[in-house]
Formats: C-alpha cells, sequence, structure tokens
C-alpha cells in the first residue's frame, strides 16, 4: 500500500508552496520548525537534528535580516486541492468556519491518487533570500553534520538526504486528506465541520467518503496551533559514496568542531529554476527504509527529501 504522506506530498507539491507535510505538528520535544533548523524528512514529519542559529562558536548561522521575506498571507483561499480533483458541486460555504458544519463538496478523481488541504486561517510564510550564504554554510558544514547524525545521535541516514530549512508556510487549524484507489473517476465526498476528528462516514464533524472506483482508501489528518504545512529548504548532493554506522545513542543536541568544506559536494535547490515542481527528481526518488533512535519517533521510518525553492 502507498503510504498517506507520499501521496500527499507528491499530489501537493506542484502547488509551489514547497514540500507538503504529512504530519505538521511541532516536536514535543524541539517545538516548532524554524528558519535554520537542521534535519531530514521522514513520514511526512521534518526530524530536528539541531538548530543552525543557536550559539555553536565558529558554526553559528547568522540570518541577515534583510534576506528574511515574510509574504502576507502567502495561502489565502481555504481549500487546496491537487490536480487530480475537480469539483462537481458544493453547498453550504465550501471552508471552515467556526465550529459548526458548513458545507457538502463533492469532487470527480480523474487519477488513482488525489489530496485535499482544508485551512481555516490564512496560510503565512516566511522564507529566507540569502541562498548563496545558505549553500557556503552547508558546503562548510555539512560533513560534521552527518558524523553528528550518524555517529553521535546512531541515525542511518545519507547526507544527501539532510537539509537546512530556508523557509515554510503555516496556520492554526487545518485538515488533510490523501486517497488512491485501483481505478480512475471516482467521487469523493466531503461533508460536516471542517473543525475537530473527521470520520469517514460520520456526523458532526468532518465525514469523508470516496466511491465509484476499485478498492478506495481514504486518509485524513486534523490539527490545530502554529502547524508547518509546507517546508523550504536546501540539500546537498554528494559525488563520494560514504559508509553508515548504525549505533543507538542519545544526548545533547551539541555538534563537535567544525571541519573543512568538502570539494567533492554541491548544493542542490529543488526543483531547479528550469524544472516544473511536478518533475522534482529528488522528491519522486528519494525513498529508503531506515531506523532512527526512540527520541525522534521511535519507530522504522521512510526517508523522503525534497528542496522546493
Amino acid at each position: 500500500m502507498v503510504a498517506p504522506w507520499d501521496i500527499y506530498a507528491k499530489q501537493l507539491f506542484d502547488q509551489g508552496y514547497g514540500h507538503p507535510l504529512w504530519a505538521p505538528e511541532p516536536s514535543h520535544h524541539f517545538g516548532e520548525v524554524r528558519i535554520g533548523d537542521v534535519g531530514y524528512i521522514s513520514e511526512g514529519r521534518f526530524i530536528f537534528l539541531f538548530r543552525s542559529t543557536l550559539p555553536q562558536g565558529d558554526s553559528t548561522f547568522e540570518i541577515p535580516t534583510a534576506s528574511i521575506h515574510v509574504p502576507p498571507n502567502e495561502i489565502a483561499q481555504d481549500l487546496l486541492t491537487s490536480q487530480s480533483m475537480h469539483s462537481v458541486s458544493a453547498s453550504g460555504q465550501a471552508g471552515i468556519s467556526g465550529n459548526v458544519a458548513e458545507a457538502c463538496l463533492r469532487y470527480k478523481c480523474t487519477q488513482q491518487a488525489g489530496a485535499l488541504l482544508l485551512l481555516k486561517d490564512s496560510g503565512h510564510a516566511t522564507r529566507l533570500t540569502c541562498h548563496d550564504k545558505i549553500r557556503a554554510y552547508m558546503h562548510a558544514h555539512l560533513s560534521r553534520w552527518y558524523t553528528f547524525a550518524t555517529e553521535e545521535l546512531g541515525i542511518d541516514v545519507d547526507e544527501s538526504e539532510i537539509i537546512f530549512v530556508s523557509g515554510y508556510v503555516k496556520t492554526t487549524v487545518w485538515g488533510e486528506i490523501a486517497f488512491h484507489s485501483r481505478t480512475t473517476d471516482g467521487e469523493l465526498v466531503l461533508s460536516g465541520g471542517f473543525v475537530g476528528p473527521p470520520t469517514v462516514g460520520g456526523s458532526g464533524s468532518l465525514a469523508v467518503s470516496l466511491s465509484r472506483c476499485e478498492k478506495p482508501v481514504v486518509f485524513y489528518r486534523t490539527g490545530s496551533y502554529s502547524q508547518c504545512l509546507f517546508l523550504n529548504y536546501h540539500v546537498m548532493k554528494t559525488r563520494l559514496f560514504r559508509s553508515k554506522v548504525m549505533r543507538a545513542a542519545a544526548g545533547p543536541h551539541q555538534l563537535p568542531p567544525s571541519e573543512d568544506p568538502d570539494p567533492d559536494m554541491s548544493i542542490s535547490q529543488c526543483p531547479a529554476s528550469n524544472t516544473p515542481a511536478s518533475k522534482c527528481p529528488v522528491c519522486q526518488t528519494k525513498t529508503r527504509v531506515v531506523s532512527v533512535p526512540l527520541y525522534a519517533i521511535g519507530m522504522n521510518v521512510m526517508i523522503t527529501g525534497c528542496q522546493p525553492t
């Protein structure tokens, strides 16, 4: 079965806001995602390694104030859908409002998979524009980030999967839906209120059903507070093969002394300026099963990486 976070990310990536996170909630241990965080993406969530903007000797990343871009109301609409979904009918108000049932939405699905994001409030973005500074910083320090993750923390992860957060889109109350079936032309129906835990075929809150197709499967999630819906980041591509040591470890997130930059590494933004978002080579191909320590997520997880512009 295809994982919901893979369906969701693939179907909403071409909206152009960044990598869609299936699990946008803040970390229980480290709080919400911030600019300058270093980590990786696993099962649709950002896994935190450390915060580069905190004092770390000569390796602290200092954000130029002029490079912080905060576009107003990055996502003003209350509903985002994948290109495979086409509205058939709607009654009531199509969105989230207050705490009562507001709408019944009906969609025809022209592909075997699709995704939808519901917003109560606007999505607010923050992004860095100092791309050259970020590239230089990653060139100088990625090698020890990799050592820190694999040897200090015991995480089985490649250098090419470690990312530097350079932007995000956050909101408060949200609902996410991803689905797939064996056939096309299914019909997805959303009804009820869009606040609170959704149910399949239930009442009182969001009800989701997928019909007129073979073996339909629907996934859904809701949440509130400061949530990171889309993530922007930089990722390093390496030309050298590095072996990985699996060693269970935990402890404070403090980095070892800095090292010289590796000349056989290059920074990549994904998608590239001349590559359509739907053709992102990283998010379509970087998939592998790894294990991470209990403090991070506590189970086998699937890594997927992507660097939106």
